[in-house]
């Protein structure tokens, strides 16, 4: 289930979107996130790339759940708020936006592919971390009390708990592991121009020191030539910062925090590759030995 509340809708071909293989009854799960959800007699889902989606054999429209990052009422209202504009969509909040104590709820209409559409929304807290958006959007001659309902069941069913950690991979380990270790990045590429060509080179290198202590410095510098019978050139850049890091255990996965002392946090998803290696964000880095003198 993905994070983003904008894209919601970014999967239409809205009506056809299930396929009948491999879909779901009943209770669903994400432990990860600590959210678990029923999903309505007649009804069937399966996990898309932007979230999760139902739909019934017997009644129109189409059912999106997404997991969204906000943590407070008001953050939730402002969103519900805004328009939905994406490629073929454009979809516009009606003026009676509900606010309760742990959850939004508003109404949307507008086009989809072409087709005019009316979107009942619930936007929901969750106090143990990233929360739920629930929509239902079908055609706006179609829309009735049926898919109101419906959406108001899942919304009633969720359970929003404390995520669950990987025992065998999570914060408290990568801490453990990586503190005291410098992180190094780095890429060099050559191109040879030939006879009366271009020729250059590129490299770049990152470094993280993660101190014991809970600080951190990193650099990032980057280097590049050209060189051709009528022309030379160069370029190169240099960033030098220090702060606070930590990992944190966050929707099943972690994240290396690197908080600068101008204010700025950064994050990366940290994982252990097939060949063992550490990556930030799919990118190879090299655990080295560091001497930290703070």
């Amino acid at each position: 289930m993905k994070t983003r509340i904008t894209t919601i809708l970014f999967l239409i071909t809205m009506f056809t979107i299930l396929n009948a293989q491999q879909l779901q009854t009943g209770i669903v799960q994400y432990p990860e996130y600590g959210i678990q959800f029923t999903i309505p007699n007649g009804w069937f889902g399966k996990e898309m790339n932007e979230g999760y989606a139902m739909q019934s054999k017997t009644e129109t429209g189409l059912v999106m759940l997404l997991v969204n990052e906000l943590t407070s009422i008001s953050a939730l209202k402002e969103e519900f708020s805004k328009n939905i504009t994406e490629e073929g969509i454009v979809l516009r909040p009606e003026n009676n936006i509900q606010v309760k104590t742990n959850y939004v709820k508003g109404y949307y209409t507008g086009t989809a592919d072409g087709e005019t559409v009316k979107v009942l929304a619930y936007g929901c807290l969750n106090p143990y971390g990233n929360g739920v958006t629930a929509m239902i959007m079908a055609r706006t001659n179609d829309f009735s009390k049926v898919h109101e309902t419906t959406l108001l069941k899942i919304k009633n069913s969720l359970k929003l708990t404390k995520p669950k950690v990987n025992e065998s991979f999570n914060a408290a380990i990568c801490t453990r592991e990586l503190g005291g270790k410098r992180l190094k990045h780095e890429k060099n590429t050559f191109s040879p121009g030939g006879v009366g060509g271009v020729s250059g080179s590129y490299s770049i290198t990152r470094i993280i020191d993660l101190c014991p202590s809970g600080r951190f410095t990193y650099y990032g510098g980057s280097n590049v030539s050209v060189e051709s019978e009528n022309a030379h050139g160069y370029s190169g850049g240099t960033n030098d910062n220090q702060g606070k890091w930590e990992f944190r255990d966050e929707a099943g996965k972690v994240l290396l925090y690197l908080h600068y002392n101008n204010g700025e946090s950064r994050y990366y998803h940290f994982t252990y590759g097939e060949d063992g290696g550490t990556y930030l964000d799919n990118t190879r880095y090299y655990r080295l030995n560091t001497n930290c003198n703070y």
